[in-house]
């Protein structure tokens, strides 16, 4: 009979530790895309916090989406960056080839007692977004024969403001 309340105690635990986490993510969402993010989805046991983010040759959409969850008993942060960059083909159309380039994923587990990102995840996140999204004006300035065209494809979820209220006409 004691299994149950021990249980109750431990995903309260897990529950504030994601509640706790929302301030850290969103800072560092703030940090990669230099946009104030937004809290898109928020449960006890499961936050996104998105931005959107641009890339030096204004092509295509993207956005850094972080995700909290409770993950086996303990607490897990991802990170990606989803965009709508794909390579050109022949004549500058649309191809089914996602630009990799500019793919980024970073997850993180925490222990269920774990309240703080790591200063190392923290500090690998902003040089690996930053990486990603650079990668293909690097790639075009260190290739040679290769020099890689981008399109957009599809459209690519960006957080947005709620809709207010429309002036009113005389």
């Amino acid at each position: 009979m004691t299994s149950a309340p021990m249980t109750a105690s431990a995903s309260t635990v897990r529950e504030a530790a994601i509640e706790h986490l929302v301030p850290a993510v969103t800072d560092l969402v703030r940090r990669v895309t230099g946009v104030t993010p937004r809290l898109t989805r928020v449960s006890a046991v499961h936050a996104r916090v998105a931005a959107e983010i641009h890339f030096p040759d204004g092509i295509g959409r993207g956005t850094v989406v972080a995700a909290l969850f409770r993950y086996r008993g303990d607490t897990r942060v991802d990170l990606t960056i989803e965009h709508n960059r794909v390579f050109a083909g022949r004549g500058g159309h649309a191809s089914e080839n996602r630009c990799y380039l500019n793919d980024y994923v970073a997850s993180l587990t925490l222990g269920p007692n774990e309240v703080e990102l790591p200063v190392e995840f923290v500090r690998k996140v902003v040089a690996g977004v930053a990486a990603a999204r650079t990668a293909v004006d690097r790639r075009r300035r260190n290739a040679g024969w290769f020099q890689p065209e981008i399109t957009t494809a599809r459209p690519v979820f960006v957080p947005r403001q709620p809709a207010g209220r429309l002036p009113s006409g005389s």
